[in-house]
């Protein structure tokens, strides 16, 4: 939250993290700055360095910069190693920590070097300001509501909900959509008001104005084909890059199999990268 919530700026937070006590089971935390009227909450599902060090909110060493995340930057290790040889030293193993001092040293652009999924919000108390991304293809869901006294945002929208007093109305006019597709596109919600920021872009929001910037997008340019055998050994170096990638983890790993050819690929792959046994889930309905 950032601004002047009706009700008590902890409180507000608490029941927004509350509603969802299913998104993190190992930890949660709240923290608030009252004079910058600014407050974070945050359930937490460890997966790098499950010790309560990792425990969020989490801030910088200095205190000037918060940060609430969701997901994970798997090239996390390069990208510290990079920071330590410009001197910047680290008290956890997360890659949380890890976003903290990029955004310090490279701003907005260290989005430019993240590989993974994520939606994170970080404030920056020196410039008074609310910096929120989202990953590059959407993968982890970013919400936000603006009233004239408050701006809030969450992983989903029932927490937003839970710190209203009122439901902003339904948006009729986009029942139509949501029947089509099974969603709302672009950046409406069937809640007025609430929206979604959209993959591939950023948010700067402080008490004087909101900006929405994109910062990635998707592009077909290549005019030359490399040739079938080309794209064939290319695509199998670029599974391998990223399934070696996920296999960072502090707790054991397992696959959703869905029955297709995407999850089947990245099991067979993946066979000839570890030691034991893979444990793979599937899920079904009657």
């Amino acid at each position: 939250i950032l601004g002047d919530p009706e009700e008590s700026l902890e409180a507000s937070v608490r029941s927004m993290r509350d509603v969802f006590p299913y998104r993190g089971p190992d930890a949660k935390g709240i923290w608030v700055k009252c004079q910058s009227c600014v407050g974070f909450g945050h359930q937490r599902l460890s997966i790098l360095d499950v010790t309560e060090a990792g425990t969020q909110p989490m801030s910088d060493a200095q205190e000037e910069l918060w940060i609430v995340y969701n997901g994970e930057v798997y090239n996390y290790i390069e990208i510290r190693n990079l920071l330590e040889e410009k001197g910047y030293f680290f008290r956890t193993r997360t890659d949380t920590e890890v976003i903290l001092a990029a955004y310090r040293e490279w701003g907005s652009r260290c989005l430019e070097r993240f590989n993974g999924m994520w939606a994170f919000a970080l404030w920056d108390e020196t410039e008074k300001l609310l910096f929120l991304a989202r990953d590059r293809l959407g993968i982890k869901p970013l919400y936000y509501y603006k009233t004239d006294r408050c701006f809030y945002f969450a992983s989903e929208i029932k927490a937003i909900r839970a710190a209203l007093k009122e439901t902003p109305p339904l948006s009729e006019e986009l029942i139509d959509v949501y029947m089509s597709f099974g969603y709302i596109p672009g950046e409406d919600t069937l809640l007025s008001g609430i929206r979604r920021l959209l993959p591939g872009h950023f948010m700067n929001v402080n008490p004087n104005s909101i900006s929405v910037k994109k910062y990635w997008d998707l592009h077909f340019d290549s005019t030359r084909d490399m040739g079938l055998d080309y794209y064939v050994e290319r695509g199998r170096e670029l599974l391998f890059d990223a399934i070696q990638l996920r296999l960072r983890s502090d707790v054991p790993l397992g696959i959703f199999l869905s029955g297709g050819i995407d999850s089947s690929t990245v099991v067979g792959l993946l066979a000839e990268r570890v030691s034991e046994r893979l444990k793979t889930f599937s899920v079904a309905y009657d």
